[in-house]
């Protein structure tokens, strides 16, 4: 069976998955980042959860956590998130010259798994690409993720129920 990562229909997806440089894999095991700022993010609908892609060498899906609140923000009021973010004040300047607003993720508790998923193993299951930014993960997808990195009690599990209850009363 082939996985198809990425959703067809974001409206379909409560999950998002992001790339992260290397720099940040600690900081993202520690449970040091509580938010995370993007130029591009979900507008149409809200994700529950943002799940880690971390880029070479590490090449793997470390982990994910919940989303509780996404908005646009004006640089100034990002550089009040210095701390969340793990960020420094220059480093927030420069990733938001030019821009009027930003894009702020916040986040809930990080959940690592017990196993990881790495780049290898995700391509052998499925048409797996690494986002430059973010991308919707399909049902499919992010139940995959689930169950290798060893996470029970998955939101995209419950919706998966949710949506066949759905479809059976209409």
């Amino acid at each position: 069976m082939t996985i198809t990562f990425k959703a067809e229909n974001y409206a379909e997806s409560d999950a998002i998955l992001v790339s992260f440089d290397a720099r940040w894999d600690s900081l993202l095991r520690e449970g040091k980042v509580r938010a995370v700022i993007r130029r591009r993010v979900p507008k149409s609908n809200s994700p529950a959860w943002l799940y880690f892609y971390v880029k070479s060498p590490v090449a793997k899906v470390i982990g994910r956590a919940g989303i509780t609140r996404i908005q646009s923000l004006s640089p100034r009021a990002i550089m009040a998130q210095a701390e969340p973010l793990q960020l420094s004040r220059a480093e927030i300047s420069d990733y938001c010259a030019g821009y009027s607003s930003v894009g702020f993720v916040a986040l809930g508790p990080v959940e690592l798994g017990d196993l990881r998923a790495g780049l290898e193993e995700l391509r052998a299951a499925g048409d797996f690409f690494p986002p430059q930014s973010f991308t919707y993960l399909s049902l499919e997808g992010q139940c995959f993720l689930d169950r290798a990195l060893g996470i029970a009690g998955s939101r995209g599990q419950s919706a998966q129920r949710s949506r066949k209850t759905r479809q059976r009363k209409s």
